[in-house]
């Protein structure tokens, strides 16, 4: 199990490093799979670098993405728009990597994992992970205090002593 959350130095700072390099990088040099066996999920005019990393087994956004996200993708192999909204829409996106090749699911937090502070979903995402043989990368850039709140909430530390493949990246840290 890896978890790596910092806010210090040895973070990078995320304009430094994009997220597509980074995605690339986890892939290639971390994860050591072909791009084809690598699903990631986007929300924002952000994350289309990320979504257009060629070979990617599943390019994927819920519903509640930008429509500069969605209209992105459509044109992508392999693309995926949920028809649900945030965690929902992730457990879609997760059921449909678990129906194809897919062994890494790659996905930001604001906006797919985390749209308000009532954390209503978090046991069931929590189950659901623990269970899970695909790998998990959750990437945010929030303020420190409230990725916090999400870790304790989505009991990261405890899903990491049950599922080997979970890798929460928090302000650019890879």
């Amino acid at each position: 199990m890896h978890i790596y959350i910092s806010n210090q130095r040895e973070s990078v700072d995320a304009s430094l490093v994009r997220k597509d390099h980074a995605v690339k990088t986890l892939i290639e040099q971390f994860l050591k799979l072909p791009p084809s066996q690598v699903a990631v999920i986007g929300h924002r005019e952000s994350d289309i670098p990320m979504l257009k990393i060629p070979g990617l087994g599943l390019t994927a956004a819920v519903y509640n993405a930008d429509e500069k996200v969605k209209d992105a993708i459509k044109s992508l192999p392999h693309a995926y728009v949920s028809n649900s909204f945030g965690l929902d829409g992730f457990f879609d996106i997760y059921r449909e990597s678990r129906g194809r090749d897919i062994k890494h699911l790659v996905t930001v937090r604001d906006g797919v994992l985390y749209r308000d502070e009532t954390f209503v979903k978090a046991q069931e995402f929590s189950q659901k992970m623990a269970d899970s043989s695909l790998g998990l990368t959750i990437i945010t850039a929030t303020h420190p205090q409230k990725n916090k709140l999400f870790a304790t909430a989505y009991d990261l530390v405890g899903l990491s002593h049950r599922h080997p493949h979970l890798l929460y990246v928090e302000n650019g840290a890879l």
